[in-house]
């Protein structure tokens, strides 16, 4: 009877500790949970335009486009020693992509996950379909150092379904964010539309202002990212049928020595 009272005080003292616990963890959320919040840092002042990006050939980096179509493949050249005010390693900076209506102020931009979370605003696309979004700087000895942004990789249009960017104007650039807060973008103004006013077809893009000496993308540079897997796709048929062909020669050879 002794042993029995004994295990059921034990059950009651475990119980009484476990709610005793539940309710340091609940009041521990409760009071720095705010506080936590409100830590997260805010920039001071407002973000600032430092100026164009520069639409170039992905295939040819000397060579500054005006426009292109859907398929067109390009890279956005920042002014040289572009940077953002701290790196990614020590100071949380990121480097994201947008292309917003021409009415909407990049400084204004809400991050996402996924880029720019307004009506018809969006991240810009890779090659590989990725978003450039998030994109860490490259790092620094130290905290405090402004951090130096890489060179944005290829992009195209390709990757939008007809009809997901309204024939418009737009603004298209990359941006320094801090904490998905914008602190300074590069930006250029492109017109997109699809070929005969139909939603359904392909876009293409003209530069508002294009720089001096710009050109439309010449049919060869839009091509680029089909003319790779197919050039790959027939070297392995080649590959296939010459293993195939060889092997077919060795069978022969046996046979004939076994007669």
């Amino acid at each position: 009877m002794q042993q029995s009272s004994s295990r059921s005080g034990t059950g009651r003292t475990r119980w009484v500790r476990a709610v005793l616990a539940a309710v340091v963890v609940l009041l521990t959320w409760l009071l720095t949970g705010p506080v936590v919040w409100a830590t997260v840092p805010t920039l001071p002042g407002g973000a600032v335009d430092l100026g164009d990006v520069v639409p170039i050939d992905a295939t040819n980096r000397t060579k500054t486009l005006a426009g292109g179509t859907s398929a067109t493949v390009f890279e956005l050249q920042l002014p040289p020693g572009a940077t953002c005010p701290g790196d990614s390693l020590h100071d949380q900076w990121r480097v994201q992509s947008f292309i917003i209506p021409v009415e909407d102020d990049p400084a204004d931009i809400a991050y996402g996950v996924n880029g720019p979370e307004g009506k018809n605003q969006y991240a810009l696309y890779e090659v590989s379909t990725s978003p450039f979004t998030d994109i860490l700087t490259r790092s620094n000895s130290g905290a405090g150092l402004p951090g130096a942004i890489s060179a944005v990789p290829s992009l195209s249009f390709a990757v939008y379904p007809p009809g997901t960017l309204p024939d418009a104007s737009y603004r298209m650039g990359i941006a320094c964010t801090y904490f998905r807060q914008t602190a300074q973008y590069w930006d250029i103004e492109v017109s997109l539309s699809s070929s005969s006013g139909d939603s359904s077809e392909p876009l293409t893009w003209r530069l508002t202002n294009p720089p001096q000496g710009a050109a439309l993308a010449s049919a060869a540079s839009s091509s680029t990212n089909w003319v790779t897997p197919v050039f790959a796709a027939v070297a392995l048929c080649a590959l296939v049928v010459a293993l195939w062909w060889g092997r077919q020669q060795r069978r022969a050879t046996r046979l004939k020595e076994s007669k």
